[in-house]
């Protein structure tokens, strides 16, 4: 994404949903100066967890990550996406409500 954006010769408006809002925060953090806007829509910033001192929380997150990748690098597509299901259903909804209560 850093290369496709030097290659334009003005600052950038950048959107990203999820995971592409994610990298584009990446992005506009090291490239401020090619950034004219940047929206983000749900960005997976999990390893803000781990920073804010919630480390079971990002200890969880990052062993389902860890067990997606590890299907995808099986070819198991249909395992992959269960415990991507199970993170963006389950867990999300009981930390968001979790938060939303203190």
């Amino acid at each position: 994404m850093e290369a496709l954006v030097r290659l334009i010769s003005q600052p950038v408006h950048m959107v990203g949903h999820s995971l592409g809002a994610s990298v584009l925060a990446r992005v506009a953090a090291r490239m401020p100066e090619q950034v004219r806007s940047l929206t983000l829509v749900e960005p997976s910033l999990f390893y803000l967890l781990a920073a804010a001192g919630r480390l079971s929380e990002h200890a969880e997150i990052k062993a389902i990550a860890d067990r997606v990748l590890r299907h995808i690098g099986e070819n198991d597509a249909d395992e992959a996406a269960r415990s991507f299901i199970e993170l963006a259903s389950v867990r999300m909804t009981r930390w968001t409500l979790g938060s939303a209560r203190r």
